[in-house]
C-alpha cells in the first residue's frame, strides 16, 4: 500500500526533527523558564510578522511563472491562511506590551541570523524552486501547539498578566486545525518526487534553523535579550 503524502512527510519529520523536538523540551524544562517568556514572544513576532508577505509571495508565484496543477491546489489554501494569519504580528506586539516590553523595542531590534535563516531560506527555495517549499515550512511552525497546561504553568511562573499570552494561547487552540488542514493539502497535491523532498528539506531546515533560534535565548539581567541596546549577541561573531 503506498502511504499518503502527509504520512511520508510526517514520517521523515519523526525521523530528522529530533533536535527540535529536544531544543524545546529543554527550553522549557529550564528553571528560569519564567523569564525567558519576553525573549520567547520576541522571537515569535520576528518569526510571524514574516509569515503574511511570505505567503503572498508564493500564491504570486502560484499564479505566475511556476503556475502548475500544484499550485492551483496550493493558492487558494494560501489565500485562507492568509487571511487567518493577518494581523498576527500586531497582536504580538500587543501581547509584549502586556509583558512590559515597548513595541518600538521590539520593532527595533535586529533578528539574530538564525532567525534570517530560518525564514530567509524559504523565500529561496518559494521563488528559485517552487512555491511548495512553503508548506515543510508551515507544517513545522504549526506541527506542535502549545498545550494549555503549559500556557498556564508559563504565566504562574513568569508573573505576566494573562493578556500577554493571548496570540501564544490562540496558537494553541488554532494550530491543531492547521495542522489538520496542512495534512489534508499534502495529500490533495499532485506532487512529484522532487516536490516531495523540497517540501521536507524545507521542513528539516525549519526544523534545525528554529532550533538554532531557540539555543540563542538565555537567561540575562532580566531585560529581554532580543531587545538589549538594539542587537541580539551572537556568540560565534
Amino acid at each position: 500500500m503506498t502511504s499518503s503524502n502527509s504520512r511520508l512527510v510526517g514520517d521523515r519529520m519523526d525521523v530528522t526533527c529530533g533536535r527540535l523536538y529536544a531544543t524545546y523540551a529543554r527550553f522549557w524544562q529550564q528553571p528560569a523558564r519564567g523569564s525567558l517568556v519576553p525573549e520567547f514572544f520576541i522571537l515569535m513576532h520576528q518569526v510571524v510578522r514574516a509569515s503574511v508577505p511570505l505567503m503572498e509571495c508564493a500564491t504570486s508565484l502560484c499564479a505566475g511563472e511556476h503556475a502548475d496543477p500544484v499550485c492551483r491546489v496550493l493558492a487558494p489554501y494560501l489565500a485562507t491562511h492568509i487571511a487567518e494569519e493577518r494581523h498576527h504580528d500586531e497582536w504580538l506586539l500587543d501581547d509584549l506590551a502586556a509583558a512590559g516590553v515597548p513595541k518600538d523595542d521590539v520593532l527595533g531590534a535586529i533578528p539574530p541570523r538564525s532567525v534570517a535563516a530560518l525564514v530567509g531560506a524559504q523565500y529561496y527555495w518559494v521563488r528559485h524552486c517552487h512555491p511548495v517549499a512553503i508548506v515543510g515550512y508551515m507544517r513545522v511552525l504549526e506541527g506542535n501547539p502549545p498545550s494549555d497546561a503549559h500556557i498556564e504553568r508559563l504565566r504562574r511562573e513568569s508573573g505576566l498578566p494573562a493578556d500577554a499570552f493571548r496570540t501564544y494561547a490562540l496558537h494553541g487552540s488554532a494550530d491543531l486545525g492547521h495542522r489538520d488542514d496542512l495534512d489534508a493539502l499534502l495529500d490533495a497535491l499532485p506532487l512529484s518526487e522532487s516536490q516531495m523532498h523540497l517540501i521536507w528539506l524545507s521542513a528539516f531546515h525549519t526544523a534545525e534553523a528554529l532550533a538554532d533560534c531557540l539555543d540563542g535565548i538565555q537567561p540575562g539581567d532580566g531585560r529581554p535579550l532580543n531587545v538589549r541596546d538594539g542587537v541580539r549577541p551572537q556568540a560565534d561573531v
